[in-house]
């Protein structure tokens, strides 16, 4: 049995449309992209969730933008991260930083990705 919306919420469209996924795959709405002034094949195959026009899908667009630039801002600036100065430099010539946050938690960043004769 599929699952519907019943009353019209952004938001709500937005998970559904992520649950559902792409080309099978289903994805969260923070890594779903909607592209605004999408055709009609895809709001009109949205109108179960109650899409029911393009300047709708348009608007649910630019929700999605705007949720992805507020993961964005959670997972990137609002953590503080600060270089530590350790670096990793691998055989196939990358080249990874450190960096911490301000709760301490360490990530490792690719500067650099693989280039050179040892790719090939």
């Amino acid at each position: 049995m599929a699952h519907t919306i019943t009353s019209v919420s952004l938001a709500g469209i937005l998970k559904e449309l992520a649950r559902r996924g792409q080309y099978g795959h289903s994805r969260t709405p923070d890594d779903f992209y909607i592209s605004p002034g999408g055709h009609s094949y895809y709001w009109s195959h949205s109108r179960d969730l109650g899409v029911t026009s393009q300047a709708m899908w348009d608007r649910l667009a630019e929700l999605s933008a705007r949720y992805r630039r507020f993961v964005n801002y959670c997972h990137e600036v609002m953590p503080g991260w600060k270089d530590t100065g350790n670096v990793r430099r691998w055989a196939d010539n990358s080249v990874e930083k450190e960096q911490a946050s301000s709760d301490r938690t360490t990530r490792w960043v690719m500067v650099d990705g693989p280039h050179g004769d040892v790719c090939f």
